[in-house]
């Protein structure tokens, strides 16, 4: 048992330095890693190579199938998402709720924070079998609806009553395909609250654009309109 733990920690290293020469889908990613190991642990065995594969081979492939999965959703799926403060248990509750919603359910995204003062919100969207279209990649359809909705709640809530908020158009560029999981960091900072707080003692409306960009991202621009209810 000390021995197979071993050779699975020794593993997990062998994947973190190997793992950005795979490929980017987890099944084939863990195919490709499960034959890395076989090749490094077979020279040791000694009998017959179909007996060494009968008896070695689905170890080995559960075994990385397992690290590309715990690697996609533990380690990748974070990096680029570090939430800037803690979420309340309001905004946790809330994105419970959220996710339960049948409407953005429907789109395979998630979020994953909701920063206490609702300034940040950070979604994910992992290709999977619900979000995979029909040449391999994620579709379009789950990335647009999986931001769709961020910037309008957001403001609604960093406003409070006595404002309206309607998400009046938007476009979308897909920049391009999402072969892995995607994710996006929304934020609002609490000038651009107070600028419209301010622009809104002036004028029934004010029209405001947001534009959400980032690498292995969709980019889209939106243009909100918000209105002194």
């Amino acid at each position: 048992m000390f021995a197979g733990a071993i050779a699975g920690s020794l593993g997990g290293v062998l994947f973190l330095v190997v793992g950005r020469f795979l490929p980017a889908r987890i099944w084939l990613r863990g195919l490709v890693f499960a034959g890395v190991c076989y090749v490094l642990a077979t020279p040791g065995f000694r009998p017959a190579r179909p007996l060494v594969f009968a008896l070695f081979g689905p170890p080995f492939v559960a075994y990385a199938l397992a690290l590309a999965t715990a690697d996609e959703y533990l380690v990748r799926g974070r990096r680029s998402s570090i939430p800037s403060g803690p979420e309340s248990w309001a905004t946790r509750l809330t994105r419970w709720r959220f996710n339960f919603f049948p409407a953005y359910r429907g789109t395979g995204a998630r979020i994953t924070y909701i920063r206490h003062d609702w300034s940040e919100v950070h979604i994910r969207l992992p290709l999977s079998w619900r979000t995979r279209n029909y040449v391999g990649t994620i579709f379009g359809g789950s990335m647009y609806g999986a931001v769709d909705p961020v910037y309008m709640v957001m403001l609604i809530k960093l406003l409070g009553p006595g404002y309206a908020v309607w998400d009046k158009a938007a476009a979308v560029r897909f920049r391009r395909p999402g072969r892995s999981t995607l994710q996006a960091v929304f934020a609002i900072d609490a000038g651009t609250v107070a600028a419209i707080r301010d622009e809104l003692a002036r004028v029934p409306a004010v029209a405001r654009d947001h534009r959400q960009d980032g690498v292995h991202r969709p980019a889209r621009a939106e243009r909100l309109t918000v209105l002194r209810a």
